[in-house]
């Protein structure tokens, strides 16, 4: 991302605009957009992440994290997973489907069938209730 990928709104909430084969735009979390903003700010036309870095591939930052120095107390950081995580998570809040679709880049449900099972169960008694409660 480069600095004009960020966009600050009047309400502070930030806006990436994502390039590449899965265009799209993505709201930030909002325990992040000071942080993204100011990154923003100082990056100007620059990339935020490694600005002084001059050759760029797509396994720029899974490059990064694999030559960084690890402690033995912490799991082993692989991109996919914390995409996963990110998926479930907002599975779990809930989200309406095409929103997160849109927000992940998705074209279809299939990319998800892989993450029902780590969704937060759902009992019947539960179900009934918000079921009942849906116009």
């Amino acid at each position: 991302m480069r600095g004009p990928d960020v966009r600050v709104l009047q309400d502070g909430s930030c806006v990436l605009a994502v390039r590449g084969n899965r265009t799209r735009l993505i709201i930030c979390s909002r325990p992040y957009e000071r942080t993204l903003a100011q990154a923003a700010g100082h990056a100007g036309t620059g990339y935020l992440f490694r600005p002084a870095c001059f050759a760029r591939s797509s396994n720029t930052v899974t490059d990064l994290i694999y030559r960084a120095a690890r402690d033995p107390r912490v799991p082993h950081l692989v991109l996919g997973r914390c995409r996963a995580t990110w998926l479930v998570e907002r599975m779990n809040i809930p989200i309406p489907l095409p929103v997160l679709l849109a927000a992940a880049g998705l074209d279809s449900l299939h990319a998800l069938s892989r993450l029902l099972p780590y969704l937060k169960g759902t009992g019947a008694e539960q179900a009934h209730t918000v079921l009942r409660e849906m116009p």
